[in-house]
């Protein structure tokens, strides 16, 4: 790989006990997450407003974002999560036949289900016909996601047991808490993401991850997929009342390497971005921070979206393949949500100098708008 000068760096700090210290926030980039994503009990969280604690808490809203890929295969699921109103949604996209399939469950009065804790924990959603649980498990090592849903004439069946060693070397995360756009509320996320294994079966068509699928002497050998990864985001942040997000994530291998990474702009990001973002690429273990990254859509959503920086670190294009749109309007609530699956072209720069370039590499891109 081609190594040129990177000029842009966003210090590693050593990780605090936690997120909120003394009622204020520990803003900066740490290469081991805490304990616990917590940001409650900020100190005056909206300023000369002196709500009670527990009011201002309500402002928080997390999502849990896992991503899978395969040579075959790409899936995500988003799980919102706040206390009045939430909603999780699975899609399965077929990158030989280009088609894509949708599960949503909407969810009204509910205890929160995306979890707190990032070194043990389980979040699951179960319904009749759905059944979806993603847990982690820092003592074991391991991260399992586990998808049981039941198709109808126009979807098919889909089930998946996935797993991700977190002691291998190509298992890589960090966490990054920043200004929700003032300094007195923030936006904690964790990222962690590396190869997987498992099986996945669609419409009763069975395939092992990353296994020849061989089985004992005398019987066929099971079909399998190679490249195979996935990506866990978990984020709590202070909402404001609108909210229009643009988020890309991608993963795959690149050179052999586990490649993925994640960036976004939102209308709560910090004054200064430059400082604080939460914007990374990962090359195996090793994470780099990127700037902030301006993706631009300048023919719409279904045509090409540019994504630069101003320090020459990302440069790409994202190339739309398939959307799928989700709209609710109730009184208190407005939610336009599209999913995009597509490609991605262009060059990354590591924290190193090495350029990283991707050649028809899919990607998952998100745009939000919430009146919530």
């Amino acid at each position: 790989m081609l190594k040129i000068e990177s000029v842009y760096t966003r210090q590693a700090l050593k990780t605090p006990e936690s997120i909120i210290q003394n009622g204020k926030p520990a803003f900066g980039f740490y290469p081991k997450p805490f304990e616990k994503l917590d940001i409650c009990g900020i100190n005056h969280a909206y300023g000369d407003f002196l709500l009670p604690k527990f009011i201002s808490n309500l402002r928080i809203k997390a999502n849990l974002v896992f991503t899978f890929y395969t040579s075959k295969y790409i899936g995500t699921i988003e799980i919102f999560d706040s206390k009045i109103f939430g909603f999780v949604e699975f899609i399965l996209f077929d990158k030989e036949t280009k088609k894509k399939y949708a599960y949503r469950r909407v969810l009204g009065l509910h205890k929160r289900i995306v979890p707190k804790s990032t070194v043990r924990a389980t979040c699951s959603s179960h319904s009749k016909r759905r059944h979806m649980r993603i847990s982690w498990n820092e003592t074991e090592k391991k991260i399992n996601a586990t998808f049981n849903i039941k198709g109808d004439r126009l979807r098919p069946s889909f089930c998946a047991n996935l797993q991700i060693d977190t002691g291998k070397k190509t298992f890589a995360r960090s966490a990054n808490v920043a200004p929700a756009l003032v300094s007195r509320r923030c936006s904690a996320s964790v990222q962690m993401c590396g190869a997987c294994t498992g099986f996945i079966t669609v419409n009763g068509q069975h395939y092992n991850l990353q296994n020849s699928g061989a089985k004992a002497a005398g019987q066929n050998i099971m079909p399998f997929l190679t490249d195979c990864g996935a990506v866990l985001e978990i984020r709590r942040a202070y909402y404001p009342l609108r909210s229009h997000i643009t988020a890309v994530t991608g993963a795959g291998v690149v050179e052999g390497k586990q490649t993925s990474f994640r960036f976004g702009q939102t209308n709560f990001d910090p004054v200064d971005d430059y400082r604080h973002n939460e914007n990374m690429l990962f090359v195996e273990n090793i994470p780099t921070p990127l700037p902030p990254v301006k993706i631009t859509m300048p023919y719409g959503i279904g045509k090409t979206w540019i994504m630069q920086d101003t320090e020459s670190m990302v440069d790409l294009c994202f190339e739309p393949i398939a959307i799928t749109r989700r709209k609710a309007s109730l009184i208190f609530l407005h939610l336009d949500y599209q999913t995009v699956f597509g490609t991605v072209n262009g060059t990354f720069l590591t924290a190193d100098g090495t350029a990283v370039n991707l050649k028809n590499f899919y990607a998952v891109g998100k745009t939000i708008r919430l009146r919530y």
